[in-house]
């Protein structure tokens, strides 16, 4: 599907006269190729399409895989201010943009061949080669293809010889049949394990050639697949894989894979005697308005698959047609080639002041004649328009536009001003284009899914349908076959009463004979289901007794031992009664001889004092039984209103005195015996 069968064309004006305007490119390309010897490699295939080694050359379209159709069209998005600036300069580019332009373009041609090749970490990642293989598959549509066609001509005996420029995609190749265990041999560099090539060895057989390894004793092949799509076919190691019988009617194939719309298609739309700074302003242009449309098949190639498998089944067959639609050729690529170099060669305007310099023809480009004569429609088919004619005719500009810019007084001013203008427009018109892949990209998801559901239910749908057919057949049958019974019984109830009432009276006596029969035949079926019915009873009965019987025994058992065990228990508990009351006994008796001896204890003690109370009163008696008075006594105040208040206080009692000093000496006398002493 391509971009014009979804997005309306954003000038219509600019599409007729564009339109118009690729017709009368196209007439004049085509006289110019019939004239030139400098074409590109792709006009060399078509001038010599009668040359046997050019005639076995096929170009092989394939879709990029998802990822690297994603890597691709970031890498341009992020480049865009390079392209802008390279787009909006006049001339030639100066040598840093021409330097930069260039890295740029060998980055895209990278990313076509494996995105691994812009990826430095990869240098130093290792890992086993199958799982490589399956990376390399799932990422690089190339070798998916090379993975697909050995696939299809595993059945074959045939030697599949692979070219490639560089030193790092026949290192990835080598690695990428040793991964998917196809026998292989780099010619740069033999070795002892290498597979034999000849026909005697039966099998798929593949080697790798490197075009930058110098010479190399290669083998003939009886198909080169060419990695890089400008291989020039002239190569002394392509020719020798292809040819080495010396007859020059007898070519292999050569297949370059491109794929479309990338730089790869671009540079083989491209002539081959371009400058380099034109060549590169051109690829550089050219691949942002593909930006969108890399990758994209046209509605007559197969894909990748059906490709490889097609191709597979005319190696059975060389002398069918080619089974693939080639790829074709940019027309767009032509007048930009042709406005870029008028604009290099006759971009000389006059000065606005200059009024009197004569205007010749090779100063003044060629005007666009406009179509005046069409009348544009109200209505526009999507179908009709292609997205790539936008670009077109913003870059080429109306006819208005152009007559401005030729006019004698027009000024650079207003072509730089034109430039900002149509670079806006692509600008936004890239804007809408990304919106709308980006949209179209869910819808194609949910249509896909839509598409699934839509199986699924038309499935579901049949297979009830079917049920409900088969059971509206059952039901008829049954239907059917209940009508029939009920007839049949029916005309044997009709012909059990004709029997019965039948005229020989034999016939009736058997027929009565063989109904008691059949009645006593019923009865004693009845009678032995019933018995045993009732015997499946007895025994179920029986069973049950038994289990409950079991069952007695064993809670009689139970209820045994728990008596034991409750009697032991109860002993148990009275022998711990009666020691644990003697405990107590015991305790109150302890309890009870402490608080004697206790009490005891205080008795003696109160003896003791008692004594010695006794004792004191006993040597403070006197002599004739009385008391005395303490020394230390001291006489008490007179009282308040006294006669004796006021007076001298009396001297203490001699008597005093005297037992203080008896007492000093240790002798307790009477008062009188102790003066009469004296």
């Amino acid at each position: 599907m391509t971009t014009s069968e979804r997005y309306e064309t954003l000038l219509p004006q600019a599409q007729a006269q564009v339109q118009a305007q690729a017709q009368a490119q196209n007439s004049s390309k085509i006289e110019a190729d019939q004239n030139s010897t400098l074409t590109s490699a792709a006009n060399n295939l078509q001038d010599a399409l009668g040359d046997p080694e050019v005639a076995s050359i096929h170009v092989v379209p394939i879709a990029p895989s998802a990822f690297q159709r994603d890597q691709y069209q970031n890498n341009i998005y992020f480049e865009k201010k390079l392209i802008e600036q390279v787009m909006n300069t006049g001339g030639a580019l100066n040598h840093e943009t021409l330097v930069r332009t260039n890295k740029f373009l060998e980055t895209l041609r990278k990313i076509a061949l494996h995105p691994d090749l812009i990826n430095p970490e990869t240098l130093s990642q290792t890992t086993e080669n199958e799982i490589q293989a399956k990376w390399d598959i799932k990422t690089s549509a190339k070798f998916e293809f090379l993975n697909e066609f050995i696939r299809h001509v595993s059945d074959h005996n045939i030697h599949v010889a692979v070219v490639a420029h560089g030193e790092r995609i026949p290192t990835m190749l080598h690695n990428f049949f040793q991964g998917i265990k196809v026998p292989c041999k780099r010619w740069l560099h033999p070795s002892s394990t290498d597979p034999d090539l000849s026909p005697v060895n039966l099998g798929v057989k593949v080697s790798i050639i490197d075009l930058d390894g110098g010479l190399q004793n290669v083998e003939r092949a009886d198909v080169v697949i060419a990695m890089d799509p400008l291989v020039d076919y002239r190569h002394p190691l392509v020719r020798a894989a292809r040819n080495q019988t010396g007859d020059q009617d007898k070519w292999s194939l050569l297949l370059p894979l491109v794929l479309p719309h990338t730089l790869e298609h671009i540079e083989r739309s491209l002539q081959a005697d371009l400058p380099p700074s034109i060549r590169t302003k051109i690829l550089a242009k050219a691949t942002n308005e593909f930006r969108w449309e890399a990758g994209r098949l046209e509605s007559t190639q197969s894909p990748l698959k059906h490709a490889a498998s097609a191709i597979a089944e005319f190696l059975d067959d060389t002398s069918a047609d080619w089974p693939i639609a080639a790829l074709s050729q940019l027309d767009e690529m032509d007048s930009q080639t042709e406005s870029d170099l008028q604009a290099d060669s006759h971009g000389v305007k006059r000065s606005v002041d200059d009024t009197g310099t004569n205007i010749t023809a090779e100063t003044k480009r060629a005007r666009l004649n406009s179509v005046s004569g069409t009348q544009l429609p109200t209505t526009i088919n999507p179908l009709e328009l292609d997205i790539t004619h936008v670009s077109d005719s913003l870059d080429k500009g109306t006819e208005s536009n152009m007559d401005m810019v030729d006019a004698p007084g027009a000024s650079p001013s207003t072509e730089q001003r034109l430039r900002e203008i149509l670079q806006g427009v692509q600008d936004r018109l890239d804007e809408h284009v990304k919106a709308l892949e980006d949209l179209q990209y869910r819808h194609e998801d949910q249509r896909k899914h839509l598409v699934e559901v839509k199986k699924e239910r038309d499935a579901a749908r049949l297979a009830a349908e079917a049920a409900h057919a088969r059971m509206a057949g059952a039901e008829a049958n049954n239907a059917t076959l209940r009508i029939e019974r009920t007839q049949l019984k029916e005309a044997l109830a009709e012909a059990k009463s004709g029997l019965l009432s039948h005229a020989v009276p034999e016939m009736r006596e058997l027929e009565a004979v063989r109904m008691s029969a059949e009645a006593a035949k019923l009865e004693e079926e009845k009678a032995r289901k019933k018995s045993a019915a009732a015997e499946k009873e007895l025994e179920w009965t029986r069973s049950m007794y038994q289990d409950s019987s079991n069952r007695a025994r064993e809670l009689a058992q139970n209820n045994a031992e728990l008596e034991t065990r409750l009697a032991l228990a109860s002993h148990t508990a009275q022998g711990e009664q009666a020691r644990a009351r003697e405990i107590s006994i015991q305790g109150h008796n302890k309890a009870l001889e402490q608080e004697c001896q206790k009490l005891t204890a205080q008795l003696e003690n109160c003896r003791l004092a008692l004594k010695n109370k006794d004792e004191q009163i006993a040597s403070l008696k006197e002599g004739r039984g009385r008391i005395g008075t303490r020394g230390s006594s001291v006489p008490r105040s007179p009282r308040m209103g006294s006669p004796m208040k006021g007076r001298v206080s009396r001297q203490p009692s001699p008597a005093a005195a005297a037992a203080a000093d008896s007492r000093g000496r240790g002798a307790h006398l009477h008062p009188l015996r102790n003066s009469a002493g004296t």
